[in-house]
């Protein structure tokens, strides 16, 4: 009676066990799988939170200006780690720095393609027009009611043109020059380099 009695007990505690495990594993199973739909609602959240490297960064549009200069102009260089939040930030302070160098009537900056957890730039711009003569035409007298007075004598008036030349090597250089003829004649040139010296903060003028 003893023996059937423990065999009994015994078999209870087997079964017991079987159904403890099969039920854990269930239960296991279910949490694999809620923290699977988890998941699945994260990768986004994760993808802006997670640091990306600046690779490549393609210029288009600069025919005249010089691409160091407009790289000195951005807020992130290749090889850069940045969250995909602050890049976009970035994008932004970086239009603005492009068009304050008043070398550009436009300036896009956008994220080209991902390539992995890097992250490829583009940047297309539009280049102003950069020459500008004035012609240049005025009477030697006070004003022109005395050049009036004097018949309108073309003898006595000062003529030529002006010309201005922006980013004359593409440097963000200014190059001027004058040709007055007629009744004084003068002659002038300057030019102005800002970004002379390799940290492109100083530069020099020259006047003739």
């Amino acid at each position: 009676m003893d023996r059937k009695f423990c065999l009994l007990l015994l078999t209870s505690v087997l079964l017991t066990a079987i159904a403890f495990g099969q039920g854990a594993a269930k239960v296991g199973h279910g949490t694999v799988s809620k923290d699977t739909l988890n998941k699945a609602d994260a990768p986004d959240l994760l993808y802006k939170a997670r640091n990306f490297i600046v690779g490549e960064i393609a210029i288009s549009g600069n025919r005249k200006t010089k691409k160091y200069l407009i790289e000195r102009e951005l807020p992130f260089q290749k090889g850069d780690s940045v969250a995909l939040d602050d890049l976009v930030s970035r994008f932004d302070l970086a239009r603005q720095r492009l068009m304050n160098t008043r070398l550009f009537n436009d300036a896009v900056v956008s994220l080209k393609n991902f390539d992995g957890y890097q992250v490829n730039i583009q940047i297309d711009l539009k280049e102003r027009w950069y020459i500008f003569p004035v012609p240049y035409f005025r009477p030697i007298d006070r004003n022109l009611q005395e050049w009036a007075k004097r018949g309108y004598d073309l003898s006595r008036v000062n003529y030529g043109a002006k010309f201005d030349y922006y980013n004359f090597t593409g440097r963000n250089d200014k190059l001027k020059a004058w040709f007055i003829t007629g009744y004084t004649r003068q002659i002038e040139f300057s030019y102005e380099q800002p970004n002379a010296d390799k940290s492109l903060k100083h530069g020099y003028g020259v006047n003739v």
